[in-house]
């Protein structure tokens, strides 16, 4: 049986103004046309039912309403046998505050 890995990232990019979660696997991959169903509250894709018995379609649609609600967006990237990558981006309010000591501050917070 072939090893898969799993990796997480997280990447903020003050020009831009976000921050950038992603979770990249080298999975079974994921068919272009099947994508889309993946945030869709129960969807869940045929192809991959047997690696993955438990969920019933909830995670991503739920982590998609979230991102949105917050002004961000969720996606992925993937090809069949290829692995996937999967990622949330925010939208950053950044703020400097001083601080008692005279020290800046940077505060990050979520729009």
């Amino acid at each position: 049986q072939q090893q898969r890995t799993i990796e997480e990232m997280f990447a903020a990019d003050r020009s831009q103004k976000k921050i950038v979660l992603s979770v990249i696997d080298s999975g079974v991959g994921i068919k272009p046309a099947a994508q889309q169903k993946l945030f869709k509250l129960f969807g869940r894709i045929r192809d991959t039912e047997q690696i993955n018995t438990k969920g019933i379609g909830l995670g991503l649609a739920i982590s998609k309403m979230i991102a949105e609600e917050f002004g961000g967006r969720v996606a992925v990237s993937s090809g069949l046998g290829q692995g996937s990558a999967f990622f949330a981006s925010f939208r950053l309010s950044c703020t400097s505050i001083s601080a008692s000591n005279g020290l800046q501050l940077s505060e990050l917070d979520l729009q």
